[in-house]
């Protein structure tokens, strides 16, 4: 059989690609909680929310969030359009979590309908449980605290996965949720039918 030039140099191109692809190391990104968010720039985002949808008025604006499982922890980050503040708001930041994907647990909203059962809050840096019934009575009993440093609009934390019943081989669920006083930011977008899916190690 006579192979032509043209099938050849095809032939060789797709070995050629087939072994770079092989030899090509995934990125790995070293986590760590200093305020400098270098790794942060080498990570996609859950969500760039670069729409207004929040009024100048309000304290929480998200536009853009990160989360990243990385050996015993959970790292989060977030910015803000605005300079976060934890001195005294830190109730407005929150980021709830479904360990266990199941939608019959956790915390659903005010009105039942969330996307996801938030079995943990992390508000501001202190990591809470849910212990209400039903899913929609807000009542939480603290669980622990993460390491975080702010600066200006936006942030990077540190959670123990154990205080999340969580292990890092683990897949849960995330909702961002900026409490305001008159709109909520949440991120997803529509609360009611999105969630992030947080994948393990």
């Amino acid at each position: 059989m006579r192979i032509t030039k043209a099938a050849a140099v095809l032939f060789l191109l797709f070995i050629i690609e087939s072994t770079t692809q092989a030899e090509i190391p995934a990125i790995k990104v070293t986590m760590s909680v200093d305020g400098k968010f270098d790794e942060w720039k080498r990570l996609k985002p859950l969500a760039d929310d670069s729409i207004k949808d929040i009024p100048d008025t309000e304290r929480v604006n998200f536009s853009k969030v990160w989360a990243e499982v990385a050996g015993k922890n959970l790292y989060i980050s977030y910015c803000c359009t605005k300079p976060i503040n934890f001195e005294n708001e830190a109730y407005r930041y929150n980021v709830f979590v479904d360990a266990d994907n199941d939608l019959s647990t956790g915390y659903r909203g005010w009105d039942g309908n969330w996307a996801l059962g938030a079995d943990y809050l992390v508000q501001g840096a202190t990591v809470f449980e849910f212990s209400g019934s039903p899913n929609r009575v807000w009542e939480w009993k603290k669980k622990g605290a993460a390491v975080y440093k702010i600066e200006g609009s936006q942030i990077e934390m540190k959670v123990p996965l154990s205080s999340l019943g969580l292990n890092n081989k683990q897949d849960f669920r995330v909702l961002f949720y900026g409490d305001n006083v008159s709109v909520t930011d949440y991120v997803p977008d529509d609360n009611i039918n999105k969630s992030f899916v947080i994948k393990g190690e």
